[in-house]
């Protein structure tokens, strides 16, 4: 992972972001980690502060096509020029001390962020929490969105290891907001530890849903006839509560909140493109939970056709998982190698879709053709299982 190569420790990195002044914010700071739905609700949080005329800087990983999209000023992704200046003046002040690939991208967009006069500022947690790069700032509001078992290796082989490293990013006395639904115990415990105010989803604040609309109750708020985002209203319901914790300091009007969650889009998650062919939807599940929530949508939305899936995943991420969990809402499968050492190979993902409609290609790109070849108008075609899954076929369609 590129989070884990050789590098600085975070003590290290701690002292260089101190000597460039980068690790305390004149506005509000909201650090979102989790297992998935961090990328969905920095997106909202963003559309909903700048609906409102506020100045946000957010920063994502990994990016889907290029690397200036992980730091953004309201929604524009960071000049080639700005970042240089950024690592200039990282490496004026890192002596000897190598840095790892996500650290050099953390410390430049910290730098960034301290001179762009923003309202509010959103950091994404690359990976865990307790030891990531982001945790250098202490937040206004901490965010876990779900936990649920991935980078095992790295954070552990249980839902309780994985919850307290994620639970790294609480601070003493400082909100915290949860939107697992079946929260490990964990993360109560650490809250209690550190008198950390928590709020969890269908405990401290509700949501509900209608075929149209949804409705979000958090003690007096009660806002009722929202408009449905793109994103799972899990996401959407976090990032209000994160509206109602700091509208002391960033009032939010109902009419901003509205015009926010109908213009918020995050490209490959659940994105729905009418193609001239037929309906696609790209997504970038690559985990047991992400799969899950794929399916439900898959299920919640049928075509009158087939659904033939454009499929590539790194070795490392559950393939045969994938193929018993998606095989009821999945007719036709159209499989590749990613352009990666870690992915699948050709092999694997036989194996994994043995006795099911599928076929092998050598990259994804080829493996899209076919399946757009195959595709009727009353078809869809769902292309996920990687960001470079998604990337190579976005990288298409944007020619």
């Amino acid at each position: 992972m590129e989070q884990h190569e050789h590098r600085a420790s975070l003590k290290d990195l701690a002292h260089l972001a101190d000597r460039l002044h980068l690790r305390s914010f004149q506005c509000p700071v909201i650090t979102v980690a989790g297992t998935n739905g961090k990328g969905s609700c920095v997106a909202l949080l963003a559309a909903l502060y700048q609906s409102a005329g506020s100045r946000v800087g957010h920063y994502t990983s990994p990016h889907l096509l290029r690397y200036n999209e992980r730091i953004q000023i309201n929604d524009q992704p960071i000049a080639d020029e700005k970042l240089c200046e950024a690592f200039e003046a990282i490496d004026d002040v890192r002596d000897d001390k190598r840095l790892g690939y996500f650290q050099w991208t953390t410390l430049a967009a910290l730098w960034l962020f301290q001179r762009a006069s923003l309202d509010v500022l959103i950091l994404e947690v690359g990976l865990g929490g307790r030891f990531d790069p982001t945790n250098l700032v202490d937040p206004s509001v901490s965010v876990i969105t779900t936990i649920d078992l991935d980078h095992m290796h790295i954070l552990g082989d249980t839902r309780e290891k994985i919850a307290l490293e994620k639970a790294g990013i609480l601070r003493k006395d400082t909100p915290f907001v949860c939107g697992d639904r079946a929260p490990p115990a964990v993360l109560k415990a650490k809250a209690r530890e550190l008198k950390t105010p928590c709020f969890f989803v269908n405990q401290d604040y509700q949501i509900s849903e209608t075929d149209n609309a949804w409705s979000f109750q958090d003690g007096d708020v009660n806002y009722v006839d929202l408009p449905k985002p793109t994103l799972l209203l899990d996401n959407a319901a976090m990032a209000l509560k994160v509206v109602s914790i700091l509208h002391p300091q960033l009032p939010l009007s109902l009419v901003a909140i509205r015009q926010g969650l109908t213009q918020v889009c995050l490209p490959g998650r659940l994105q729905v493109v009418q193609g001239a062919v037929c309906e696609m939807i790209l997504d970038v599940s690559h985990n047991r939970q992400s799969l899950l929530q794929l399916k439900a949508f898959l299920s919640q939305r049928p075509c009158a056709g087939r659904t033939l899936a454009v499929f590539g995943m790194f070795n490392d991420k559950p393939v045969a998982e994938t193929a018993e969990i998606m095989q009821t809402v999945i007719d036709q499968w159209f499989l590749s190698e990613l352009p990666d050492a870690r992915s699948a190979s050709l092999g694997q993902l036989k194996a994994a879709f043995e006795g099911m409609p599928s076929q092998a290609f050598s990259d994804i790109q080829a493996a899209y053709k076919a399946a757009l070849a195959a595709a009727g108008h009353h078809d869809r075609i769902i292309i996920f299982g990687s960001f470079r899954t998604v990337e190579a076929v976005t990288q298409l369609l944007l020619q």
